[in-house]
């Protein structure tokens, strides 16, 4: 029973797909407190025996914290009337019906009822702090201090990369998620109670999910159910960094200060606890389709939603497995690789008598690796490639960048655009570091051969380095490739 009411739960909670909407329609503004300022009107008039009519019901249901994230009929039922249960002190009967439901009810949408009632009661009893706090705040503040908080955790982030999205308030549930190209926070009282460093720690940490979105391989990840596991261990574990403290309590001081319910609690600290019973299932369900002893079709129902809370305890137990050990930079040196994650992890688990997966598993995702580098070809966006090589030579120093671009020369795949890897030259040229710019218009000339202006550029690093016979060698090629190039004329009267 334990084990339906959990699955009931998290498939009303955090598996439930959002409904594909442009959240930016309703409002301009980076920090949206429209659904925060109607709950609260609204719930003044409860609290005073009123009945609100349809007009503003449907005006609290449009407002930008709801509207894009109720998905369905007892999404867009349940708040509605846990409000009314809450502040309406003509509903006393049918608040006590909802909160003598126990908590182990194997009816997982009375449960989540009752929580959502329980939180509301909370509001109720400090709706005056909570109005204070909304109109007292600097909500402005945020920007400035999640995007430094950011930066400093990346360490040497690809500054252009970060951003700030809209961010959306509401009263519900005890998460924070990206939704649509925009952050929803999902309950309003629980951000308030945080300290405030903890309110910035929140909303960076979903900032990072949009910085890491920019060097995923969406696309091939979606494709597979056990990329998208793994993919939520790095992804979720990472950014757990920012806003949890290491081991257990770390992981549920949040849902301690949202909710009394013990499920909750308890299967993140199962997770958290039991990581080898767990990630040993995985590693068999993945030997035993490795080895055709199950189909395609039964190996990723097995391993489809695998990890409870979106992989959160798991992830998280690995990420601090992975610090413990003392590889935390190698951890965020590769946050955008879910193969480089197991990696780290294997070598912490052998440092720390964690559980470490097979070499069968291991060579099965090394296969799955190797599809994903020739899937880049049909599913990776030049684009991202270019934003996910241009960060590997700024974090990682040419020579892994160099090798990266041998073996995707090999496979045909070019790695970024002409404009885009000349660009990223001028940068190194104005810092005067012009035995990278040499390397990065090498490389614009090897995949761009027909290209007068890379040969131009080439030309331009040699003379600024004092070699003037390779400049003069490019200048001409240039020159060879368009007639008309006078700045090549120009420059070679002189040489």
């Amino acid at each position: 029973m334990k084990r339906t009411l959990i699955t009931l739960l998290f498939t009303i909670i955090l598996i439930q797909p959002l409904p594909a909407q442009n959240i930016n329609e309703h409002e301009n503004a980076e920090i949206d407190l429209s659904s925060v300022d109607c709950f609260i009107k609204m719930a003044k008039e409860l609290s005073e025996g009123k009945n609100p009519d349809e007009t503003e019901w449907k005006e609290l249901s449009e407002t930008g914290g709801y509207n894009p994230a109720v998905a369905s009929e007892f999404r867009r039922s349940i708040y509605p009337a846990m409000m009314k249960y809450a502040f309406g002190p003509q509903y006393e009967h049918e608040r006590d019906s909802i909160l003598s439901i126990p908590y182990d009810d194997p009816d997982g949408k009375k449960t989540f009822s009752k929580v959502t009632l329980e939180n509301y009661l909370k509001v109720k009893d400090k709706l005056k702090e909570v109005e204070d706090f909304r109109n007292a705040y600097d909500f402005n503040s945020i920007e400035s201090a999640a995007n430094q908080m950011l930066k400093a955790f990346l360490a040497n982030p690809v500054d252009s990369l970060i951003y700030f999205p809209p961010v959306y308030f509401r009263f519900f549930e005890c998460d924070a998620q990206v939704i649509d190209g925009s952050i929803m926070v999902m309950d309003f009282n629980l951000f308030e109670t945080l300290s405030p460093e903890k309110r910035i720690n929140l909303i960076t940490h979903e900032m990072f999910h949009f910085y890491r979105s920019n060097f995923e391989n969406r696309a091939f990840i979606d494709a597979y159910p056990l990329m998208q596991q793994i993919d939520k261990l790095q992804n979720e574990g990472i950014a757990d960094l920012i806003d949890k403290d290491s081991g257990i309590e770390g992981g549920t001081e949040t849902m301690k200060l949202y909710s009394d319910f013990p499920f909750f609690i308890n299967t993140y600290s199962d997770a958290y606890n039991n990581p080898s019973d767990i990630l040993r299932r995985l590693d068999s369900i993945t030997a035993a389709y490795a080895n055709n002893e199950i189909d395609k079709e039964e190996f990723e129902s097995k391993v489809s939603n695998y990890f409870v809370f979106g992989g959160h305890p798991n992830g998280h137990n690995m990420v601090d497995m992975i610090t413990k050990a003392g590889l935390k930079d190698e951890l965020l040196k590769n946050f955008y690789s879910p193969f480089e994650f197991l990696r780290s992890y294997n070598k912490a688990a052998k440092i720390e008598n964690g559980y470490v997966f097979s070499k069968e598993f291991m060579n099965y995702m090394e296969t799955l690796e190797k599809e994903m580098l020739e899937s880049n070809k049909a599913f990776f966006p030049m684009k991202k490639n270019e934003k996910m090589f241009f960060a590997m030579i700024k974090n990682e120093g040419t020579d892994k960048a160099l090798d990266y671009y041998n073996t995707a020369k090999n496979d045909s795949l070019k790695l970024f655009t002409e404009s885009g890897i000349i660009s990223l030259g001028y940068e190194y040229m104005r810092s005067k570091d012009y035995e990278t710019a040499i390397l990065l218009f090498k490389m614009s000339v090897e995949s761009y051969p027909e290209s007068w202006n890379a040969y131009d550029s080439l030309g331009e690093a040699y003379l600024a380095d004092g070699n003037k016979e390779m400049a003069r060698t490019n200048y001409e090629k240039s020159l060879e490739l368009n007639p008309n190039n006078n700045n090549a004329k120009e420059i070679l009267k002189t040489l």
